[in-house]
């Protein structure tokens, strides 16, 4: 497994691959630093974190894959409305009996999942945030905002996020899509605001696969979504949580 641009430590991934934020964002404890930790930090060459190849391992659609290629800070569009595309926290390909998978994570540390759905629709033109809202609703749910009860209070990242997971399996002639959110629980996160954060993930799955029961250590799906030219309904969706502890919160 090789992560591109030759990137093999955390100092080679801040230099070659920033978050979005910059130096604002790479801060110990906080996601963007601590998932290239995560990658680059735990051995003499980059490796993939164990918690994401034992949660790869509990479906057996995905089960036994192996990791080719992982891309830091990529930028997956998911429409065609000008703007900023999908900042990924990082894809991944891997392999499983001839067929690709592509991995998409989101890593957290305590930040929460964006804004409140309801703030995105109220956004006043010219932006066309409500329409890209109306178009994941009824690409990944299959209505629009207004026949979907409670969706106000529901986090607008998860709804690209998870767009962005399928759309990247498309560009790539992928079989499978993997959404992955990879918690990061350091000294310095609030369990508040994790707690309110797997409510919020958790609040999310029950209009996208009611059957989901809570996420845990396991890798659910395979989840359909109707899609649409840019976010595919063809390709299998699968979602999952892993959570990695460190520093004094890892006794």
């Amino acid at each position: 497994m090789r992560i591109i641009k030759d990137i093999l430590t955390v100092d080679d991934w801040f230099r070659l691959a920033p978050p979005a934020g910059g130096a604002r964002h790479w801060v110990d404890g906080k996601s963007a630093k601590e998932l290239a930790k995560a990658w680059c930090g735990r051995a003499s060459a980059p490796a993939v974190p164990v918690e994401l190849q034992e949660l790869l391992s509990t479906h057996p659609d995905i089960d036994g894959a192996a990791f080719l290629e992982a891309i830091p800070e990529h930028k997956v569009a998911f429409d065609n409305i000008p703007g900023e595309p999908r900042n990924t926290d990082l894809v991944c390909i891997a392999e499983r009996a001839n067929q690709r998978i592509a991995i998409s994570i989101e890593a957290k540390a305590d930040e929460p999942f964006g804004e409140l759905v309801a703030n995105v629709l109220r956004t006043p033109p010219p932006s066309r945030r409500p329409e890209r809202l109306e178009r994941l609703c009824q690409a990944l749910l299959g209505n629009q905002p207004g026949d979907l009860p409670g969706i106000g209070e529901l986090r607008y990242q998860l709804f690209y996020g998870i767009a962005a997971a399928l759309a990247y399996a498309g560009q790539v002639d992928a079989s499978h899509a993997l959404f992955v959110v990879h918690e990061f629980v350091t000294p310095n996160t609030k369990t508040r605001q994790i707690d309110a954060n797997e409510r919020d993930l958790q609040n999310f799955l029950s209009l996208l696969a009611p059957l989901t029961a809570p996420l845990g250590q396991r890798l659910h799906g395979p989840v359909r979504v109707p899609g649409n030219d840019y976010i595919p309904g063809h390709i299998p969706l699968y979602i999952g949580k892993v959570r990695t502890v460190t520093g004094a919160n890892a006794a």
